[in-house]
């Protein structure tokens, strides 16, 4: 752990990464992303600029911790995987009425930072807790990853697509951020 001002962090270099960025961990101890070639001294001066962010981000890390932590742990993965099943294939099939798509296998897993993912293979994985959001934010879930089959990326189209079905996707969106799966959230400031 290297110590600027009062905040103790850790230092992960990436050959591949061309930027510095600050993540707060779920315990609230900070990480900084910097790349290979930046010196100590200059991933120091970035966190010191982010001192601000940092300290507001580990607060509410904090508090988020306090107030609602999703349950969830190997044991009830394996209690809940079936019920969670039920729970997706039925949103699958309310939300592929309007589109009708069509996928291979759905697979529900214990993922650390997704909610959802879609493969090239036509694949759709979600995550077992899906089962202890808010039914709105499962169905954006559900949708989102349903239009991935046909858009493999973000794009305004992809939007268009989500919005036929989640109008209000954006403020689904927005909330969804507030419930955390992995250490690796919240992200902060990248250079």
């Amino acid at each position: 752990m290297k110590k600027a001002s009062p905040i103790l962090y850790r230092i992960t270099r990436s050959r591949r990464t061309r930027r510095m960025r600050i993540a707060i961990r779920c315990d609230a101890s900070v990480v900084v992303t910097a790349p290979h070639f930046f010196p100590a001294w200059m991933i120091a001066r970035f966190v010191e600029k982010h001192i601000g962010w940092i300290r507001r981000a580990r607060s509410r890390m904090r508090a988020y911790r306090q107030a609602w932590i999703l349950p969830g742990s190997g044991q009830q993965f394996v209690a809940c995987r079936e019920k969670a099943m039920e729970f997706i294939l039925e949103r699958l099939h309310i939300q592929n009425a309007r589109y009708g798509f069509s996928y291979h296998r759905v697979t529900v897993k214990d993922m650390t930072s997704r909610w959802g993912s879609c493969s090239s293979k036509n694949n759709l994985n979600f995550h077992y807790r899906l089962l202890f959001l808010p039914a709105a934010l499962a169905e954006y879930v559900v949708a989102h990853e349903l239009c991935h089959l046909k858009h493999r990326n973000h794009s305004k189209e992809f939007w268009r697509l989500v919005a036929e079905t989640i109008p209000d996707y954006s403020r689904r969106r927005r909330e969804l951020r507030t419930y955390r799966l992995s250490s690796s959230q919240p992200r902060g400031p990248a250079s």
